[in-house]
């Protein structure tokens, strides 16, 4: 009865897109997640709507990108300063084209990592795995699961019945026999 109950409230819930349920659900537990979680998980619901991307990513990827920008910037200018200085000074210029490489390789890192780091917070990524958990997990599999459960537990008490049926027959009868 259990799992006819929640076949049906699974079914209502994938009639025609579960994602305002989803949302519903999500608004109920605001609470109990933060902020960037509950904003994530919003924006890959409503297939990521460039208007709902959270604050938080937005930010922090508009700040990495004017940083990676600003170290290759000073690994140019470090290198544009190399030839004055060898030339006017005299001096050393090992220590500046070691931090001009060594500037230039961390600015070439990070542009990596954050490409990395957007490709990880792709919709593609995030959405098919929302669509692959909501969709055909709980509309498609998971209701086809709980038929089979609600079927099963039907034939199982349909012929504890007959079971039960024959044995008080069996019992009358060795009763008149004992008799």
């Amino acid at each position: 009865l259990v799992a006819m109950l929640t076949a049906t409230a699974v079914a209502d819930v994938c009639v025609s897109s579960p994602d305002a349920e989803m949302l519903l659900l999500l608004s109920f537990l605001k609470d109990n997640l933060s902020a960037v979680v509950y904003e994530f998980a919003v924006f890959y619901i409503l297939q990521c709507p460039p208007s709902l991307l959270p604050t938080v990513y937005a930010v922090f990827i508009r700040v990495s990108t004017v940083f990676v920008s600003g170290l290759y910037g000073l690994s140019r200018g470090l290198e544009k300063l190399q030839s004055p200085l060898e030339r006017y000074c005299g001096a050393d210029t090992e220590v500046v084209s070691s931090l001009s490489t060594t500037s230039n390789a961390i600015a070439c890192d990070l542009s990596v990592l954050l490409a990395e780091l957007i490709t990880f917070f792709h919709c593609s990524s995030w959405r098919s795995l929302y669509e692959t958990g909501v969709y055909d997990t709980i509309c498609y599999s998971g209701t086809s699961g709980l038929v089979w459960i609600a079927s099963t537990q039907i034939v199982i008490l349909l012929f504890s019945g007959v079971m039960l049926t024959f044995r008080v027959g069996f019992m009358r009868e060795q009763r008149q026999v004992l008799l």
